[in-house]
């Protein structure tokens, strides 16, 4: 019994001492499966989804090559207000989303205080899956 709980508070301290070099390292070297952060901006054309099966009160988006789960900073250039979304799902490459980088939640748009179906964004996120 000495030996695991020997064992146990090695793996607790050693897991502390991982804590604090995680937290005192920037976040764009964090690494995770072995490959270091990378960051993205886009921009361009946005859209909206007007789904009433979609919660209108959640904040998502539809990305190209974003990997699902990833949270995206969706900024309005003619206002500065943005909001975070999570990819839910990959956007599809259909006509209608040719030159579309994102499609984000209803909820979204009015937090953005978007007025029109498409409009102009700034995406920031960062992945490891690249």
């Amino acid at each position: 019994d000495s030996t695991i709980k020997k064992t146990e508070i090695s793996k607790q301290d050693s897991i502390k001492k991982a804590d604090k070099v995680s937290i005192a390292d920037d976040y764009r070297t964090f690494q995770t499966n072995n490959k270091p952060m990378k960051e993205f901006q886009e921009k361009g054309m946005a859209a909206w989804i007007d789904d009433e099966d979609v919660n209108p009160r959640k904040y998502f988006g539809l990305h190209r090559t974003a990997p699902i789960g990833t949270i995206i900073k969706v900024t309005n250039p003619m206002n500065h207000k943005y909001v975070f979304v999570k990819v839910v799902g990959t956007l599809p490459d259909t006509g209608d989303n040719a030159n579309i980088i994102i499609k984000i939640s209803k909820a979204s748009a009015s937090k953005l205080e978007i007025l029109d179906a498409h409009f102009q964004a700034i995406l920031d996120y960062a992945t490891n899956e690249y």
